[in-house]
Protein backbone atom coordinates (compact mmCIF):
# COMPACT_ATOMS: atom_id res chain seq x y z
CA UNK A 1 0.00 0.00 0.00
CA UNK A 2 1.56 3.28 -0.64
CA UNK A 3 2.00 6.55 1.73
CA UNK A 4 -1.04 8.47 0.92
CA UNK A 5 -3.20 5.43 0.93
CA UNK A 6 -1.91 4.68 4.19
CA UNK A 7 -2.07 7.95 5.54
CA UNK A 8 -6.16 8.41 3.72
CA UNK A 9 -7.29 5.44 6.00
CA UNK A 10 -5.22 6.42 8.84
CA UNK A 11 -7.52 9.50 8.86
CA UNK A 12 -10.64 8.17 7.93
CA UNK A 13 -10.47 5.74 11.02
CA UNK A 14 -9.42 8.41 13.76
CA UNK A 15 -12.11 10.83 12.04
CA UNK A 16 -14.61 7.99 12.76
CA UNK A 17 -14.04 6.83 16.07
CA UNK A 18 -10.91 8.11 17.57
CA UNK A 19 -12.42 10.61 20.40
CA UNK A 20 -14.76 8.18 21.23
CA UNK A 21 -14.75 6.02 23.97
CA UNK A 22 -15.61 2.03 24.25
CA UNK A 23 -15.98 -0.81 26.66
CA UNK A 24 -13.08 -3.46 26.88
CA UNK A 25 -14.95 -6.07 24.90
CA UNK A 26 -16.46 -6.13 21.33
CA UNK A 27 -17.75 -9.07 19.77
CA UNK A 28 -20.65 -7.78 17.18
CA UNK A 29 -22.53 -4.67 15.66
CA UNK A 30 -25.96 -3.95 16.11
CA UNK A 31 -28.61 -4.31 12.85
CA UNK A 32 -28.70 -0.40 12.03
CA UNK A 33 -30.31 1.03 9.41
CA UNK A 34 -28.36 1.98 5.72
CA UNK A 35 -30.50 3.81 3.39
CA UNK A 36 -33.38 6.63 3.91
CA UNK A 37 -36.69 5.09 3.21
CA UNK A 38 -36.42 2.82 6.48
CA UNK A 39 -34.71 5.39 8.74
CA UNK A 40 -37.60 7.43 8.18
CA UNK A 41 -40.26 4.27 9.37
CA UNK A 42 -38.55 3.38 12.59
CA UNK A 43 -35.39 1.61 11.14
CA UNK A 44 -38.41 -0.96 9.11
CA UNK A 45 -37.29 -2.67 5.99
CA UNK A 46 -37.63 -6.39 6.32
CA UNK A 47 -40.63 -6.88 4.17
CA UNK A 48 -40.49 -3.37 2.69
CA UNK A 49 -41.56 -4.14 -1.10
CA UNK A 50 -41.15 -0.39 -1.93
CA UNK A 51 -37.71 0.33 -1.22
CA UNK A 52 -34.12 0.51 -2.99
CA UNK A 53 -32.18 -1.30 -0.10
CA UNK A 54 -33.38 -4.73 -0.31
CA UNK A 55 -29.60 -5.37 -0.74
CA UNK A 56 -28.86 -4.60 3.08
CA UNK A 57 -32.65 -5.22 4.77
CA UNK A 58 -33.70 -8.59 2.99
CA UNK A 59 -31.98 -10.07 -0.10
CA UNK A 60 -35.13 -12.39 -0.60
CA UNK A 61 -36.93 -8.50 -1.64
CA UNK A 62 -34.77 -8.77 -4.97
CA UNK A 63 -37.02 -11.49 -6.22
CA UNK A 64 -40.12 -9.93 -5.79
CA UNK A 65 -39.31 -5.95 -6.94
CA UNK A 66 -41.25 -4.75 -10.18
CA UNK A 67 -38.57 -2.29 -11.12
CA UNK A 68 -35.05 -1.32 -10.99
CA UNK A 69 -33.54 0.65 -8.03
CA UNK A 70 -30.88 3.01 -7.80
CA UNK A 71 -30.13 4.76 -4.16
CA UNK A 72 -27.09 6.25 -2.60
CA UNK A 73 -27.37 7.26 1.39
CA UNK A 74 -25.12 9.20 3.57
CA UNK A 75 -25.93 9.47 7.13
CA UNK A 76 -24.37 9.49 10.73
CA UNK A 77 -25.96 8.39 14.31
CA UNK A 78 -25.08 9.66 18.00
CA UNK A 79 -26.32 8.47 21.65
CA UNK A 80 -24.80 10.70 23.96
CA UNK A 81 -24.87 10.19 28.10
CA UNK A 82 -22.65 12.33 30.47
CA UNK A 83 -19.66 11.44 28.58
CA UNK A 84 -19.28 15.28 26.38
CA UNK A 85 -20.06 17.19 29.06
CA UNK A 86 -17.55 15.85 31.22
CA UNK A 87 -15.51 16.88 28.97
CA UNK A 88 -16.45 20.61 29.18
CA UNK A 89 -16.10 20.43 32.94
CA UNK A 90 -13.73 23.42 34.19
CA UNK A 91 -11.54 21.72 36.68
CA UNK A 92 -10.01 24.48 37.73
CA UNK A 93 -13.13 26.90 38.96
CA UNK A 94 -14.01 23.97 41.11
CA UNK A 95 -10.15 24.13 42.91
CA UNK A 96 -10.78 27.82 43.31
CA UNK A 97 -13.99 27.14 44.89
CA UNK A 98 -13.33 26.87 48.30
CA UNK A 99 -10.21 29.37 48.50
CA UNK A 100 -13.15 31.67 47.35
CA UNK A 101 -15.32 31.02 50.59
CA UNK A 102 -11.85 31.16 52.98
CA UNK A 103 -11.23 34.34 51.14
CA UNK A 104 -14.96 36.07 52.11
CA UNK A 105 -13.41 35.43 56.11
CA UNK A 106 -9.62 36.02 55.87
CA UNK A 107 -7.38 38.72 56.81
CA UNK A 108 -7.07 40.46 53.14
CA UNK A 109 -7.49 43.65 52.31
CA UNK A 110 -11.00 44.72 51.07
CA UNK A 111 -12.94 47.89 50.65
CA UNK A 112 -15.23 48.51 53.65
CA UNK A 113 -18.88 50.36 53.29
CA UNK A 114 -19.92 51.48 56.74
CA UNK A 115 -23.34 51.42 57.61
CA UNK A 116 -25.72 52.89 60.27
CA UNK A 117 -25.78 50.99 63.37
CA UNK A 118 -28.60 48.22 62.99
CA UNK A 119 -30.51 48.42 66.53
CA UNK A 120 -27.34 48.28 69.03
CA UNK A 121 -26.94 49.91 72.11
CA UNK A 122 -23.00 49.16 71.67
CA UNK A 123 -20.19 48.88 74.39
CA UNK A 124 -18.79 51.20 75.83
CA UNK A 125 -16.09 49.76 78.21
CA UNK A 126 -12.58 48.36 77.43
CA UNK A 127 -13.03 45.17 75.37
CA UNK A 128 -11.00 42.79 72.69
CA UNK A 129 -11.04 43.81 69.03
CA UNK A 130 -12.34 40.97 66.47
CA UNK A 131 -10.23 40.47 63.69
CA UNK A 132 -11.94 39.31 60.79
CA UNK A 133 -11.12 40.13 56.74
CA UNK A 134 -11.92 39.88 54.04
CA UNK A 135 -15.80 40.31 52.75
CA UNK A 136 -17.31 39.28 56.40
CA UNK A 137 -14.80 41.27 58.30
CA UNK A 138 -17.18 44.72 56.49
CA UNK A 139 -20.50 42.72 57.39
CA UNK A 140 -19.49 42.69 60.73
CA UNK A 141 -18.53 46.33 61.08
CA UNK A 142 -21.68 47.12 59.86
CA UNK A 143 -23.70 44.26 61.57
CA UNK A 144 -21.84 45.61 64.99
CA UNK A 145 -22.64 49.32 65.04
CA UNK A 146 -19.04 50.51 64.27
CA UNK A 147 -17.25 53.68 63.11
CA UNK A 148 -14.82 55.88 61.83
CA UNK A 149 -12.81 53.13 60.93
CA UNK A 150 -12.91 50.97 64.31
CA UNK A 151 -13.32 47.22 64.65
CA UNK A 152 -16.13 45.61 66.13
CA UNK A 153 -15.34 43.87 70.07
CA UNK A 154 -16.67 41.11 71.81
CA UNK A 155 -19.01 43.79 74.01
CA UNK A 156 -20.46 44.56 70.81
CA UNK A 157 -20.74 40.78 69.62
CA UNK A 158 -22.18 39.97 73.38
CA UNK A 159 -24.81 43.19 73.36
CA UNK A 160 -25.45 42.35 69.60
CA UNK A 161 -26.88 38.72 70.57
CA UNK A 162 -28.40 40.14 73.89
CA UNK A 163 -30.40 42.84 71.87
CA UNK A 164 -31.32 39.91 69.09
CA UNK A 165 -32.77 37.33 72.16
CA UNK A 166 -34.78 40.41 73.43
CA UNK A 167 -35.89 40.13 76.84
CA UNK A 168 -35.02 36.26 76.75
CA UNK A 169 -31.64 37.18 76.37
CA UNK A 170 -30.74 38.11 80.27
CA UNK A 171 -28.96 41.57 81.56
CA UNK A 172 -25.78 39.54 82.36
CA UNK A 173 -23.38 37.33 81.38
CA UNK A 174 -20.29 37.50 79.44
CA UNK A 175 -19.95 36.73 75.97
CA UNK A 176 -19.56 33.09 76.20
CA UNK A 177 -22.49 32.80 78.39
CA UNK A 178 -24.51 34.79 76.20
CA UNK A 179 -22.89 32.42 73.31
CA UNK A 180 -24.28 29.49 75.24
CA UNK A 181 -28.01 30.81 76.26
CA UNK A 182 -27.76 32.13 72.21
CA UNK A 183 -27.11 28.56 70.80
CA UNK A 184 -29.73 26.93 73.86
CA UNK A 185 -32.92 29.12 72.17
CA UNK A 186 -31.61 28.33 68.53
CA UNK A 187 -32.42 25.14 69.71
CA UNK A 188 -35.79 25.46 71.17
CA UNK A 189 -38.63 24.76 69.18
CA UNK A 190 -40.14 27.83 70.23
CA UNK A 191 -37.78 30.15 69.73
CA UNK A 192 -35.55 28.86 67.80
CA UNK A 193 -37.12 29.50 64.13
CA UNK A 194 -37.73 32.67 64.72
CA UNK A 195 -34.48 33.79 66.36
CA UNK A 196 -32.64 32.00 63.00
CA UNK A 197 -34.67 34.32 60.51
CA UNK A 198 -33.65 37.89 63.03
CA UNK A 199 -30.39 36.64 62.81
CA UNK A 200 -30.57 36.19 59.34
CA UNK A 201 -32.21 38.97 58.42
CA UNK A 202 -29.77 41.15 60.45
CA UNK A 203 -26.68 39.59 58.26
CA UNK A 204 -28.22 40.29 55.27
CA UNK A 205 -29.06 43.84 55.63
CA UNK A 206 -25.13 44.46 56.82
CA UNK A 207 -24.00 42.50 53.85
CA UNK A 208 -26.19 44.57 51.34
CA UNK A 209 -24.71 47.94 53.06
CA UNK A 210 -21.32 46.28 52.56
CA UNK A 211 -21.93 45.90 48.44
CA UNK A 212 -23.21 42.37 48.44
CA UNK A 213 -21.43 39.48 47.69
CA UNK A 214 -22.94 36.23 45.58
CA UNK A 215 -21.21 33.40 47.38
CA UNK A 216 -21.65 34.83 51.07
CA UNK A 217 -25.47 35.87 50.01
CA UNK A 218 -26.32 32.51 48.88
CA UNK A 219 -24.49 30.49 52.24
CA UNK A 220 -26.49 33.11 54.33
CA UNK A 221 -29.87 31.98 52.68
CA UNK A 222 -28.64 28.32 53.50
CA UNK A 223 -27.74 28.58 56.72
CA UNK A 224 -28.81 26.06 59.24
CA UNK A 225 -28.79 25.94 63.09
CA UNK A 226 -25.90 24.56 63.32
CA UNK A 227 -24.58 26.88 60.99
CA UNK A 228 -25.67 29.66 63.03
CA UNK A 229 -23.81 28.43 66.32
CA UNK A 230 -21.07 27.99 64.10
CA UNK A 231 -20.89 31.20 62.74
CA UNK A 232 -20.97 33.12 65.96
CA UNK A 233 -18.39 30.92 67.33
CA UNK A 234 -16.36 31.51 64.49
CA UNK A 235 -16.47 35.46 64.80
CA UNK A 236 -15.85 34.90 68.87
CA UNK A 237 -12.61 33.31 67.91
CA UNK A 238 -11.80 36.24 65.84
CA UNK A 239 -10.82 38.01 69.03
CA UNK A 240 -7.74 36.01 69.56
CA UNK A 241 -6.64 34.22 65.84
CA UNK A 242 -5.50 37.92 64.36
CA UNK A 243 -8.18 37.27 61.64
CA UNK A 244 -6.19 34.27 60.26
CA UNK A 245 -9.30 32.17 59.39
CA UNK A 246 -8.48 29.52 55.95
CA UNK A 247 -11.72 27.83 54.48
CA UNK A 248 -10.63 24.81 56.93
CA UNK A 249 -11.56 26.95 59.84
CA UNK A 250 -14.70 28.12 58.27
CA UNK A 251 -15.97 24.34 57.74
CA UNK A 252 -15.08 22.81 60.69
CA UNK A 253 -17.00 25.85 62.78
CA UNK A 254 -20.02 26.05 60.65
CA UNK A 255 -20.32 22.44 59.48
CA UNK A 256 -19.93 23.00 56.26
CA UNK A 257 -21.98 25.39 53.91
CA UNK A 258 -24.68 25.09 51.42
CA UNK A 259 -24.43 27.54 48.12
CA UNK A 260 -27.12 27.50 45.76
CA UNK A 261 -27.46 29.04 42.32
CA UNK A 262 -26.75 32.96 42.55
CA UNK A 263 -25.77 35.72 40.22
CA UNK A 264 -21.96 34.75 40.44
CA UNK A 265 -20.79 32.88 36.96
CA UNK A 266 -18.07 30.76 38.63
CA UNK A 267 -20.19 29.61 41.45
CA UNK A 268 -22.96 29.06 39.00
CA UNK A 269 -20.67 26.73 36.85
CA UNK A 270 -19.51 25.13 39.79
CA UNK A 271 -22.85 23.88 40.68
CA UNK A 272 -23.42 22.77 37.08
CA UNK A 273 -20.04 20.97 36.49
CA UNK A 274 -20.22 18.97 40.66
CA UNK A 275 -23.73 17.97 38.88
CA UNK A 276 -22.07 16.79 35.68
CA UNK A 277 -19.53 14.90 37.80
CA UNK A 278 -21.86 12.78 39.87
CA UNK A 279 -24.00 11.90 36.69
CA UNK A 280 -21.02 10.68 35.11
CA UNK A 281 -19.56 8.27 38.22
CA UNK A 282 -23.13 7.17 37.97
CA UNK A 283 -23.77 6.20 34.36
CA UNK A 284 -21.81 7.57 31.18
CA UNK A 285 -22.07 5.92 27.89
CA UNK A 286 -21.75 7.53 23.89
CA UNK A 287 -21.80 5.95 20.45
CA UNK A 288 -21.53 6.81 16.96
CA UNK A 289 -22.45 4.98 14.03
CA UNK A 290 -22.10 6.37 10.59
CA UNK A 291 -23.64 4.23 7.46
CA UNK A 292 -23.20 5.49 3.75
CA UNK A 293 -23.67 3.13 0.98
CA UNK A 294 -25.03 3.29 -3.07
CA UNK A 295 -26.84 0.34 -4.47
CA UNK A 296 -27.85 -0.65 -7.70
CA UNK A 297 -30.67 -3.68 -7.92
CA UNK A 298 -31.74 -5.32 -10.96
CA UNK A 299 -35.64 -6.05 -11.73
CA UNK A 300 -36.19 -9.79 -12.19
CA UNK A 301 -36.70 -10.87 -15.96
CA UNK A 302 -38.27 -14.18 -17.02
CA UNK A 303 -36.89 -17.18 -14.98
CA UNK A 304 -34.34 -15.08 -13.54
CA UNK A 305 -34.32 -13.17 -10.46
CA UNK A 306 -33.44 -9.92 -9.06
CA UNK A 307 -29.84 -9.49 -8.62
CA UNK A 308 -28.17 -6.03 -6.48
CA UNK A 309 -24.59 -4.94 -5.91
CA UNK A 310 -23.25 -1.89 -4.01
CA UNK A 311 -20.48 -0.21 -1.40
CA UNK A 312 -21.35 0.56 1.96
CA UNK A 313 -19.15 2.05 4.08
CA UNK A 314 -20.09 1.22 8.01
CA UNK A 315 -18.28 2.82 11.12
CA UNK A 316 -18.96 1.80 14.78
CA UNK A 317 -17.44 3.18 17.91
CA UNK A 318 -19.15 3.41 20.92
CA UNK A 319 -18.15 3.15 24.77
CA UNK A 320 -18.04 4.93 28.23
CA UNK A 321 -14.99 5.70 31.00
CA UNK A 322 -14.60 3.18 33.85
CA UNK A 323 -14.20 4.97 37.35
CA UNK A 324 -12.48 3.70 40.51
CA UNK A 325 -14.99 2.78 42.37
CA UNK A 326 -12.95 3.67 45.41
CA UNK A 327 -12.10 7.03 44.54
CA UNK A 328 -15.65 7.83 44.34
CA UNK A 329 -16.18 11.42 45.86
CA UNK A 330 -15.48 14.93 45.01
CA UNK A 331 -12.79 15.91 47.11
CA UNK A 332 -10.75 18.90 45.91
CA UNK A 333 -7.12 20.64 47.33
CA UNK A 334 -6.96 24.42 48.19
CA UNK A 335 -3.70 25.16 49.41
CA UNK A 336 -2.75 23.29 52.33
CA UNK A 337 -6.70 22.46 52.77
CA UNK A 338 -9.29 19.66 51.25
CA UNK A 339 -12.39 20.36 50.76
CA UNK A 340 -15.32 17.57 49.95
CA UNK A 341 -17.98 18.74 46.95
CA UNK A 342 -21.30 17.45 47.13
CA UNK A 343 -24.57 18.35 44.95
CA UNK A 344 -28.96 17.67 46.22
CA UNK A 345 -31.69 19.90 44.44
CA UNK A 346 -29.95 22.22 42.39
CA UNK A 347 -27.44 22.92 45.57
CA UNK A 348 -23.72 22.46 46.47
CA UNK A 349 -22.72 21.52 50.01
CA UNK A 350 -18.74 22.53 50.62
CA UNK A 351 -17.62 20.33 53.90
CA UNK A 352 -13.86 19.66 55.81
CA UNK A 353 -11.91 17.00 54.30
CA UNK A 354 -8.37 16.25 54.74
CA UNK A 355 -5.42 14.82 53.13
CA UNK A 356 -5.66 11.16 53.80
CA UNK A 357 -9.30 11.06 52.64
CA UNK A 358 -8.45 13.35 49.24
CA UNK A 359 -5.80 10.54 48.87
CA UNK A 360 -7.90 7.58 49.35
CA UNK A 361 -10.99 8.69 48.05
CA UNK A 362 -11.37 11.73 45.81
CA UNK A 363 -11.86 11.30 42.35
CA UNK A 364 -8.74 13.61 41.80
CA UNK A 365 -6.54 11.55 43.75
CA UNK A 366 -2.90 10.76 42.17
CA UNK A 367 -3.98 7.11 43.77
CA UNK A 368 -7.49 7.04 41.50
CA UNK A 369 -7.12 4.16 38.54
CA UNK A 370 -10.07 5.65 36.02
CA UNK A 371 -9.33 3.66 33.32
CA UNK A 372 -10.51 4.58 29.50
CA UNK A 373 -10.95 1.44 26.91
CA UNK A 374 -11.45 2.22 23.17
CA UNK A 375 -12.30 0.30 20.16
CA UNK A 376 -13.26 1.79 17.11
CA UNK A 377 -14.04 -0.32 13.80
CA UNK A 378 -15.25 1.33 10.18
CA UNK A 379 -16.06 -1.72 7.25
CA UNK A 380 -16.35 -1.61 4.18
CA UNK A 381 -18.38 -3.87 1.95
CA UNK A 382 -19.23 -4.85 -1.55
CA UNK A 383 -22.06 -7.11 -1.27
CA UNK A 384 -23.75 -8.81 -3.83
CA UNK A 385 -27.26 -10.05 -3.89
CA UNK A 386 -29.61 -13.01 -5.44
CA UNK A 387 -33.42 -13.04 -4.62
CA UNK A 388 -35.79 -15.43 -6.65
CA UNK A 389 -39.77 -15.52 -6.09
CA UNK A 390 -41.68 -18.86 -6.74
CA UNK A 391 -45.33 -19.25 -6.98
CA UNK A 392 -47.02 -21.81 -4.35
CA UNK A 393 -50.58 -20.98 -5.10
CA UNK A 394 -51.69 -18.72 -1.98
CA UNK A 395 -49.17 -15.69 -2.80
CA UNK A 396 -45.64 -16.53 -3.70
CA UNK A 397 -42.55 -17.11 -1.51
CA UNK A 398 -39.13 -15.47 -2.23
CA UNK A 399 -35.55 -16.21 -0.91
CA UNK A 400 -32.23 -14.40 -1.51
CA UNK A 401 -28.92 -14.53 -0.50
CA UNK A 402 -26.01 -12.08 -0.22
CA UNK A 403 -22.15 -12.64 -0.49
CA UNK A 404 -20.03 -9.73 0.69
CA UNK A 405 -16.69 -8.69 1.05
CA UNK A 406 -15.51 -7.03 3.80
CA UNK A 407 -12.92 -4.77 4.63
CA UNK A 408 -12.24 -3.65 8.26
CA UNK A 409 -10.30 -1.16 9.52
CA UNK A 410 -9.72 -0.91 13.61
CA UNK A 411 -8.35 0.29 16.42
CA UNK A 412 -8.32 -0.15 20.41
CA UNK A 413 -7.11 1.92 23.19
CA UNK A 414 -6.49 0.57 26.78
CA UNK A 415 -5.40 3.90 28.58
CA UNK A 416 -5.29 4.73 32.63
CA UNK A 417 -6.58 8.57 32.83
CA UNK A 418 -7.17 11.49 35.31
CA UNK A 419 -10.26 12.38 35.41
CA UNK A 420 -9.27 15.74 33.75
CA UNK A 421 -7.91 14.56 31.30
CA UNK A 422 -9.92 12.20 29.84
CA UNK A 423 -10.44 15.15 26.75
CA UNK A 424 -6.38 14.71 26.19
CA UNK A 425 -6.41 10.58 25.24
CA UNK A 426 -3.49 9.95 22.94
CA UNK A 427 -5.26 8.29 19.90
CA UNK A 428 -2.89 4.75 18.00
CA UNK A 429 -0.89 6.32 15.07
CA UNK A 430 -1.51 2.94 13.07
CA UNK A 431 -5.01 1.08 13.05
CA UNK A 432 -5.48 -2.09 12.20
CA UNK A 433 -6.18 -3.93 8.88
CA UNK A 434 -8.28 -7.36 8.33
CA UNK A 435 -10.20 -8.54 5.70
CA UNK A 436 -13.46 -11.47 5.48
CA UNK A 437 -16.72 -12.27 3.80
CA UNK A 438 -20.17 -12.54 5.28
CA UNK A 439 -23.44 -14.36 3.98
CA UNK A 440 -26.96 -13.03 4.52
CA UNK A 441 -29.63 -14.85 3.94
CA UNK A 442 -33.22 -13.80 3.57
CA UNK A 443 -36.93 -15.00 3.33
CA UNK A 444 -40.06 -13.66 2.26
CA UNK A 445 -43.87 -14.58 1.74
CA UNK A 446 -46.38 -11.89 -0.14
CA UNK A 447 -49.94 -12.20 -0.24
CA UNK A 448 -51.86 -9.36 -2.29
CA UNK A 449 -50.31 -6.24 -0.75
CA UNK A 450 -49.60 -8.04 2.81
CA UNK A 451 -45.65 -9.51 3.14
CA UNK A 452 -43.71 -10.68 5.98
CA UNK A 453 -40.25 -11.49 5.80
CA UNK A 454 -37.02 -12.58 7.94
CA UNK A 455 -33.17 -11.99 7.37
CA UNK A 456 -30.33 -13.63 9.18
CA UNK A 457 -27.24 -11.60 8.43
CA UNK A 458 -23.59 -12.95 8.72
CA UNK A 459 -24.49 -16.08 9.40
CA UNK A 460 -20.53 -17.48 8.98
CA UNK A 461 -19.54 -15.19 11.89
CA UNK A 462 -16.89 -13.14 10.43
CA UNK A 463 -14.27 -11.30 12.53
CA UNK A 464 -11.61 -8.63 12.08
CA UNK A 465 -8.76 -8.01 14.09
CA UNK A 466 -8.77 -4.34 15.84
CA UNK A 467 -5.24 -4.60 17.55
CA UNK A 468 -2.73 -7.24 17.87
CA UNK A 469 -4.70 -9.05 20.96
CA UNK A 470 -8.28 -8.20 20.18
CA UNK A 471 -10.47 -9.72 17.83
CA UNK A 472 -13.79 -8.19 16.95
CA UNK A 473 -16.65 -11.05 15.43
CA UNK A 474 -19.90 -9.84 13.72
CA UNK A 475 -22.27 -12.24 15.18
CA UNK A 476 -25.09 -13.45 13.34
CA UNK A 477 -28.05 -11.22 13.77
CA UNK A 478 -32.02 -12.18 13.08
CA UNK A 479 -34.68 -9.79 12.18
CA UNK A 480 -38.19 -10.40 11.25
CA UNK A 481 -40.65 -7.51 9.51
CA UNK A 482 -44.04 -7.53 8.39
CA UNK A 483 -45.82 -4.84 5.82
CA UNK A 484 -48.75 -3.95 3.41
CA UNK A 485 -49.24 -1.56 0.27
CA UNK A 486 -52.35 -0.14 -0.66
CA UNK A 487 -52.30 2.40 -3.29
CA UNK A 488 -49.95 5.45 -1.96
CA UNK A 489 -49.82 3.93 1.56
CA UNK A 490 -47.19 1.62 3.07
CA UNK A 491 -47.24 0.25 6.22
CA UNK A 492 -43.98 -1.31 8.24
CA UNK A 493 -42.92 -3.16 11.48
CA UNK A 494 -39.59 -5.01 12.25
CA UNK A 495 -38.72 -6.39 15.52
CA UNK A 496 -35.15 -8.14 15.95
CA UNK A 497 -35.42 -12.02 17.03
CA UNK A 498 -32.28 -12.00 19.07
CA UNK A 499 -30.45 -9.48 20.99
CA UNK A 500 -27.31 -8.01 19.69
CA UNK A 501 -24.53 -7.64 20.86
CA UNK A 502 -22.97 -3.62 20.92
CA UNK A 503 -19.61 -1.74 21.42
CA UNK A 504 -21.14 -0.06 24.23
CA UNK A 505 -20.39 -1.10 28.18
CA UNK A 506 -23.34 -0.09 29.95
CA UNK A 507 -25.76 -1.01 27.18
CA UNK A 508 -23.84 -4.40 25.60
CA UNK A 509 -26.92 -5.71 24.53
CA UNK A 510 -29.36 -4.00 21.84
CA UNK A 511 -32.82 -5.30 20.46
CA UNK A 512 -35.23 -3.06 18.33
CA UNK A 513 -38.74 -3.02 17.18
CA UNK A 514 -40.15 -0.17 15.38
CA UNK A 515 -42.50 0.84 12.46
CA UNK A 516 -43.90 3.41 10.47
CA UNK A 517 -45.92 4.86 7.41
CA UNK A 518 -45.04 6.29 4.07
CA UNK A 519 -47.64 7.86 1.58
CA UNK A 520 -45.80 7.21 -1.68
CA UNK A 521 -46.93 10.43 -4.42
CA UNK A 522 -45.68 10.59 -8.09
CA UNK A 523 -43.19 12.83 -7.51
CA UNK A 524 -42.54 12.80 -3.61
CA UNK A 525 -42.93 10.72 -0.72
CA UNK A 526 -43.08 11.08 2.97
CA UNK A 527 -42.69 8.70 5.66
CA UNK A 528 -43.34 9.25 9.60
CA UNK A 529 -42.46 6.26 12.35
CA UNK A 530 -40.97 5.11 15.99
CA UNK A 531 -38.37 3.14 16.80
CA UNK A 532 -37.53 1.25 20.67
CA UNK A 533 -35.15 -0.48 21.76
CA UNK A 534 -36.37 -2.97 24.45
CA UNK A 535 -32.81 -3.89 25.88
CA UNK A 536 -31.78 -0.45 26.24
CA UNK A 537 -30.33 0.22 29.85
CA UNK A 538 -29.61 3.97 29.79
CA UNK A 539 -33.33 5.54 29.76
CA UNK A 540 -33.27 6.12 25.77
CA UNK A 541 -36.63 6.07 25.42
CA UNK A 542 -38.65 6.28 22.20
CA UNK A 543 -37.02 7.41 19.19
CA UNK A 544 -39.30 9.09 16.78
CA UNK A 545 -38.41 8.79 12.77
CA UNK A 546 -38.82 10.75 9.80
CA UNK A 547 -37.99 11.65 6.54
CA UNK A 548 -39.10 13.35 2.68
CA UNK A 549 -38.22 12.68 -0.76
CA UNK A 550 -38.36 15.27 -3.43
CA UNK A 551 -38.26 14.20 -7.67
CA UNK A 552 -36.12 11.41 -6.38
CA UNK A 553 -33.03 13.18 -5.85
CA UNK A 554 -33.29 14.49 -2.74
CA UNK A 555 -33.97 12.51 0.33
CA UNK A 556 -33.23 13.95 4.20
CA UNK A 557 -34.42 11.26 6.92
CA UNK A 558 -34.44 12.20 10.59
CA UNK A 559 -34.01 10.09 13.95
CA UNK A 560 -34.84 11.55 16.90
CA UNK A 561 -34.65 10.51 20.93
CA UNK A 562 -37.57 12.29 22.78
CA UNK A 563 -35.27 12.76 25.80
CA UNK A 564 -32.45 15.55 26.07
CA UNK A 565 -29.07 16.17 27.48
CA UNK A 566 -26.94 19.35 28.09
CA UNK A 567 -23.94 19.96 26.07
CA UNK A 568 -22.35 23.43 26.09
CA UNK A 569 -25.79 25.20 27.49
CA UNK A 570 -27.32 24.18 24.55
CA UNK A 571 -30.28 21.03 24.98
CA UNK A 572 -30.17 18.32 21.90
CA UNK A 573 -31.12 14.91 21.60
CA UNK A 574 -29.70 11.89 23.55
CA UNK A 575 -30.25 10.36 20.41
CA UNK A 576 -30.26 12.55 17.11
CA UNK A 577 -30.13 10.83 13.31
CA UNK A 578 -29.68 12.42 9.70
CA UNK A 579 -28.96 10.58 6.57
CA UNK A 580 -28.81 12.86 2.82
CA UNK A 581 -29.78 10.44 0.00
CA UNK A 582 -31.96 9.67 -3.18
CA UNK A 583 -33.07 7.28 -5.52
CA UNK A 584 -34.38 6.29 -8.68
CA UNK A 585 -36.79 3.84 -10.19
CA UNK A 586 -37.16 1.90 -13.58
Amino acid sequence: MNTSKKYHYKYLSLALAGVFFSCSEVSALEFGGLGNVSAGMGGAGVALKNSQWALYYNPALLGVSKKSRFAYSFGVSVKEENILSLTKVDFKNLQKLPSQIGSLFSNTKTKTTLANPISLSGATTKANDINMGGYFGDVLNNLLGTTNGTKPTDDSLNTFLKDLMGNNGGSSGDLSATIEEFKKQINDEKTGDQLIEKFKDKLESASEAAGGNAIFDSILGNLTPENVKGLVDLVKDGTTNGGNIDVDKVLDKLGGVKISLSDNADLNRAIKDISTIQDTLKRNDFSLMSQNGIVLQLAPRDNVGGFGMGIFLNAFASGSASFDENHNKIIVQSGSNYVELGIGNGDITLSKSDENNYKSSSIFSPDAKHHINAAGLAIVEVPVGYGHSFDVGAGALSIGATIKYLQGIGYSISQNVAIDSISKIKIPNTPIFSQNFGLDIGALYTIGGFSTGIVAKNINNPSFKISSDRTFYLDPQVRAGVAYEWGILNLAFDADLLPNNTLSYTSPKNQMIGGGVMFDFKYFDFRVGAMYDIRNTTDEGVILTGGINLFGFLDIAVQSGLKTITYDKYKIPNHFSIKVGGGFSW
